[in-house]
């Protein structure tokens, strides 16, 4: 390993070898992976945080037995670890991507790399303050800053890094995040509910400081960790040729059923209490194993898919919705703080889970509509100009000529 470049993942030789894969292929792949990761993403802080108060058992009054069913499915086969760590391991793909195409211009990819992160973590700030307290933009971008230097590492050092951070997770040194009592769920929902935007304002301010100070500390080596084997992925050649290991594919996206068993299980209280102080670093290591297995199966899952004819052109359409993640994530924010919280429609603790879900599929196909529509006129989307635009230090085209 030099010092001077950071090697590729891949010689245009190997590449050419590789199979019937073309380069926007492997793109169109990857874009794929980011749209479907962010149906999951809107889902998961749709039912678990925009519509009721977060960190409480609060059920909407006149929930029934189909929204018991869609609680269930959340909690187990949508669990916000494992929709954290498929966003987050695409995220390392991404930086990786990245990182290749800027040393193939000649440019100092840790430079580049270091000015994204930082306007990605301004982003994200505004988008806490002022969106919503749920943002994971910052996060991000602080651990993508630290990763930098070991996006030059081979798939093996990535690997052992994601272990350790994955143990690192397991310890038991992190604050927990305060419960709510009753008078807590009821102020959240007269607040959220009925609040002016700056009442609703200063209540998200208050739960972002929490959450950065407990639910983003613990999570961190988790988020490192996805990132080390998203760049790992990339690095390894896997997706510059599936073709080549469709069997090992077929396997990780099998496990996943193993996965989902084990989740199910601690969600039903079959397995010790995670929670507790003696089994804690133990469980809590098995339960990030189920989270990233079926992370990991849910990504094989789609690549396979996209080697069915029958498949990819129906999968392709979420594509233009991963080339613009950031703009529709930034969008959730808005349209749903619209629609749940006082300064919009107030309907912050009155829709049970399948009303919400239903809403949350209807949103997350407008947005691949419009994403679609957009990029036929222009080049990217509107946020991800503006990020490209502050990085780059220039503005580049908009519309595609």
């Amino acid at each position: 390993m030099t010092k001077e470049r950071w090697p590729r993942a891949a010689s245009s030789e190997s590449e050419a070898k590789a199979g019937p894969v073309t380069d926007r292929q492997r793109i169109d792949d990857i874009d794929v992976l980011r749209g479907m990761a962010l149906c999951g993403v809107l889902l998961s802080n749709l039912v678990e945080i925009f519509r009721v108060p977060r960190r409480a058992s609060y059920h909407v009054p006149g929930s029934g037995r189909i929204d018991d069913l869609v609680d269930a499915i959340m909690a187990t086969a949508f669990q916000g670890g494992t929709i954290t760590l498929t966003f987050s391991m695409v995220f390392g793909l991404g930086m990786a991507i990245s990182s290749e195409r800027v040393l193939a211009s000649g440019a100092s990819a840790y430079r580049f790399l270091a000015q994204k992160q930082l306007v990605l973590l301004v982003i994200g700030v505004l988008h806490g303050f002022f969106l919503w307290s749920g943002d994971i933009l910052t996060l991000y971008a602080l651990i993508g800053l630290t990763i930098l230097p070991f996006l030059r590492c081979s798939p093996r050092v990535l690997l052992a890094v994601a272990f350790l951070m994955a143990i690192v997770f397991c310890l038991p040194i992190y604050p927990q995040p305060p419960s709510l009592g009753p008078d807590d769920v009821a102020h959240a929902l007269r607040v959220y509910g009925g609040g002016t935007w700056s009442e609703v304002n200063a209540q998200r301010c208050r739960e972002l400081l929490i959450q950065w100070r407990t639910g983003s500390l613990r999570w961190s080596p988790a988020v490192w960790m996805a990132f080390c084997l998203g760049t790992a992925l990339w690095r390894s050649g896997i997706l510059h040729a599936p073709e080549r290991y469709l069997r090992v594919l077929q396997a990780i996206a099998l496990s996943g059923a193993l996965s989902l068993m084990v989740i199910v299980l601690m969600h039903v209280g079959y397995l010790p209490d995670w929670r507790a102080s003696a089994s804690r670093p133990v469980v809590r290591f098995l339960y990030l194993g189920a989270f990233l297995g079926l992370a990991l199966s849910y990504g094989s899952t789609i690549l396979l898919l996209l080697r069915r004819p029958f498949w990819r052109p129906w999968l392709l359409r979420l594509a233009p919705l991963g080339q613009m993640t950031l703009t529709n994530y930034l969008m959730q924010s808005i349209v749903f703080g619209f629609v749940f919280y006082g300064y919009g429609l107030g309907q912050y603790g009155k829709w049970p889970s399948a009303i919400s879900i239903v809403f949350g599929l209807f949103v997350y196909l407008l947005q691949v509509l419009f994403s679609t529509v957009w990029l036929r006129h222009f080049r990217f989307g509107p946020a991800e100009w503006l990020w490209r635009s502050l990085s780059y230090g220039k503005i580049p085209a908009l519309r595609r000529k």
